[in-house]
């Protein structure tokens, strides 16, 4: 191994990271969510939500497969899809 290879080696950008990071606090707010489910009051489904956002943010095959689930059964993802849906800006006049 030569010197100079350690610098032809690929750093992870900044983006891959961030979006790695997002998944995997999406995936432990998921399971959070599950946990504080039978605790009495509306905790856990929100965190469980949230969870699910930053998951279909980072992650194609999870896109893919919320896309396929939401054409299959509409009625129960009209709630997450209201949160997923991006506010437009007014427009101005």
């Amino acid at each position: 191994m030569i010197a100079g290879d350690i610098y032809d080696m690929e750093i992870p950008r900044r983006t891959e990271l961030l979006r790695i990071a997002q998944l995997t606090a999406g995936i432990l707010l998921i399971l959070v969510g599950g946990l504080l489910g039978p605790i009495p009051g509306p905790l856990g489904l929100p965190v469980a939500l949230f969870g699910l956002v930053l998951v279909l943010r980072s992650s194609r095959w999870a896109k893919r497969k919320y896309a396929w689930a939401k054409h299959r059964w509409p009625r129960w993802f009209s709630v997450p899809d209201r949160l997923l849906r991006r506010k437009r800006p007014p427009r101005a006049a």
